[in-house]
């Protein structure tokens, strides 16, 4: 088990060799079962996925939006109750600011990948991140 496996947890989206996105449905040692985004009940075996690597357009499709009034344009927010989450998918940098824009909170792990901001929301919010 390298590196990706052990972030990865089920109902996070990952890709295979083709580019074909899948659900997590089960992680076993050397292989993940996946279930084809979009389509329930299809799903295969991968022993060969790569982790979806964090871009703008995959924050804007789980719906964050670009920029903000107090947000540069490099930066990609969701609220949070009533904060905001803001990533920079660039260099992966992840900023927690409360309503008042005091007290903000820098994440000190890189976001990479979209897993890894998909289980960053659930700890946060306890919901799945749209995808």
């Amino acid at each position: 088990m390298d590196h990706k496996n052990t972030t990865l947890r089920l109902g996070n989206v990952v890709t295979d060799e083709a580019g074909i996105f899948y659900k997590v449905c089960a992680i076993f040692e050397d292989r993940i079962e996946g279930e084809y985004v979009g389509s329930a009940n299809k799903t295969r075996t991968l022993k060969q996925w790569e982790p979806v690597v964090l871009t703008a357009a995959k924050l804007v499709a789980a719906g964050f939006k670009r920029g903000g009034a107090t947000l540069s344009d490099c930066f990609y927010r969701i609220a949070i109750g009533g904060s905001t989450l803001a990533i920079n998918p660039d260099n992966g940098v992840l900023w927690i600011f409360n309503p008042t824009g005091a007290h903000s909170f820098n994440s000190p792990v890189a976001m990479e990948y979209l897993h890894q901001v998909q289980n960053y929301y659930l700890a946060l919010t306890g919901k799945e991140l749209p995808i």
